[in-house]
C-alpha cells in the first residue's frame, strides 16, 4: 500500500527537527524505546520508517535503510538518498515538488498553500512545522530552502522520473503536465490494461493509440456505462477505427459497456495492469484539470478478478 493509500488519514508533519527524529530511529532499532509520543511516531510513520507490531514499534525496510547507512555505515550518500527515496513516496512532498517544480521564486509561503488546499495541513498544526518539513526536505536534496531569507527553489525535477510517482497531482494550472502524467501511467503498464471509468470519453482513446506498445501489452480492456452523451456516433467510430489498428499491431481493444445496476458496488475509477494498478479520476475531470489526483495502488490485485468478473456482464460498444 501507498504511504497514504487512505485519502481519509491526514499525514503527519515534522514537529521538531529531524536529528530527534534520527535519536528515535536509533532507540528503537536498538531496542531501547518502548514508548513513543505522538509526535515522535506520527510523521516517522507517515514517512515509511516505521511500522506498529502489535504494541511495539519496529523499523520498516526503509527505516532499517536509513538507520544501518547512518549508524552503522556511516553514509552521507547513503542517508540522504534513503530519506530522500521515502520523501518521494511521502504525498505532502511529492505536491511541493510536483507543483512547485519551474515556478519562479516560489516561496514557503506556497508551499504552505499547497499543503492547506491538498489536505495535508491539521489545523492544529504550527508554523514551525512548516519549518522542519522543508528543511527535511532540503537535507534530501529535493529543495533548497533558506529560513533566514525565507527562499526556496526546487531541485529535483518530476517529470524526468523514470518511474511514475506514486502521487500524481492534477491542477488547472498545470494542464498540459496532467495529460502528461497519465500518459505515462498508461504507458507503464505491462500485460494489459484493465480500465474502469463510468463516464469514459472517446478523448482517452487517443491516449490509448499514443501509447499502444504490443511489445508491452497484448489487450486493453475499457469498461464504462452506456452513457449516450459519451457514446455519440463519433465516438463509435473512432473506437472501431481504434480496434482495427491496434489489432494489426498485435493488441486487442475492446470496449465494454455494463448497466450502472450492475456495477453499483464500484465507485472509483481504476487503470489496472499486471504489476501495477491506478486509482484515478474520470477522464473528464483529469483533462478539465479540476483538482484532483492519481494515486498508485497496492489493491489492483483485488481488482482484477472483480473487472474480470464485470465483463460476462457487459457488451461491447458497436
Amino acid at each position: 500500500m501507498s504511504q497514504q493509500e487512505s485519502s481519509d488519514i491526514k499525514p503527519s508533519l515534522p514537529a521538531v527537527a529531524w536529528d530527534n527524529y534520527e535519536r528515535v530511529l536509533k532507540s528503537v532499532a536498538e531496542g531501547e524505546a518502548v514508548k513513543l509520543a505522538n509526535w515522535q511516531s506520527g510523521f516517522l510513520e507517515s514517512l515509511n520508517f516505521l511500522r506498529k507490531k502489535g504494541d511495539q514499534w519496529e523499523l520498516s525496510e526503509l527505516g532499517r535503510k536509513y538507520y544501518e547507512e547512518k549508524y552503522i555505515s556511516s553514509s552521507q550518500t547513503g542517508t540522504t538518498a534513503a530519506l530522500k527515496e521515502a520523501l518521494l513516496g511521502f504525498p505532502p512532498a511529492e505536491a511541493i515538488v510536483q507543483l512547485l517544480h519551474g515556478v519562479s521564486k516560489p516561496t514557503p509561503a506556497n508551499a504552505l498553500s499547497i499543503l492547506k488546499s491538498r489536505g495535508y495541513w491539521r489545523a492544529e498544526n504550527k508554523q514551525t512545522f512548516l519549518v522542519h518539513f522543508l528543511l527535511v526536505m532540503n537535507k534530501a536534496g529535493l529543495l533548497v530552502y533558506s529560513k533566514k531569507v525565507g527562499s526556496l527553489r526546487i531541485l529535483h525535477n518530476p517529470n524526468v522520473e523514470s518511474e511514475v510517482p506514486q502521487n500524481i497531482f492534477i491542477e488547472p494550472t498545470t494542464p498540459y503536465s496532467n495529460l502528461i502524467w497519465l500518459k505515462r501511467v498508461l504507458a507503464s503498464a505491462e500485460g494489459f490494461i484493465y480500465w474502469i471509468d463510468k463516464h469514459f470519453t472517446k478523448e482517452a482513446l487517443e491516449l490509448l493509440w499514443e501509447i499502444a506498445d504490443a511489445n508491452k501489452i497484448k489487450e486493453i480492456k475499457i469498461l464504462s456505462l452506456g452513457l449516450e452523451a459519451h457514446l455519440t456516433s463519433t465516438a463509435r467510430k473512432e473506437y472501431l477505427r481504434l480496434k482495427t489498428e491496434l489489432k494489426a499491431k498485435g493488441i486487442e481493444l475492446t470496449w465494454y459497456v455494463i448497466d450502472s445496476k450492475l456495477i453499483r458496488d464500484t465507485h472509483d475509477r481504476w487503470i489496472l495492469s499486471k504489476k501495477e494498478g491506478f486509482n484515478l479520476p474520470d477522464t473528464n475531470t483529469i483533462l478539465s484539470g479540476s483538482r484532483s489526483e492519481i494515486s498508485s495502488t497496492s489493491n489492483f490485485e483485488k481488482m482484477v478478478p472483480v473487472f474480470q468478473a464485470y465483463i460476462p456482464q457487459a457488451t461491447e460498444v458497436v
